[in-house]
């Protein structure tokens, strides 16, 4: 069996977020790991970078994270 973990990255977008979802069963179905690649849109990592030029700051609020925490909460045995 091929066990070599199944990488997904997730930008937020609808497609990055039905690559996640084509991702977990096909890890579990592998018996592989789960790598989740969390991406910042363009936009988002332009504003940090100017940001951060200026000093400390506000924290940054990452929407990519709180969408992929909700596609995987209340699953049961998600791979590692």
């Amino acid at each position: 069996m091929d066990t070599r973990p199944v990488v997904v990255a997730v930008d937020g977008s609808e497609h990055s977020l039905r690559a996640l979802e084509w991702a977990i069963p096909t890890a579990r179905r592998r018996a592989a790991d789960l790598v989740i690649a969390h991406v910042l849109p363009d936009h988002t990592q332009l504003w940090t970078a100017r940001r951060s030029a200026l000093g400390p700051g506000p924290e940054l609020n990452d929407p990519v994270t709180d969408r992929v925490r909700a596609a995987l909460s209340g699953r049961d045995g998600l791979p590692s």
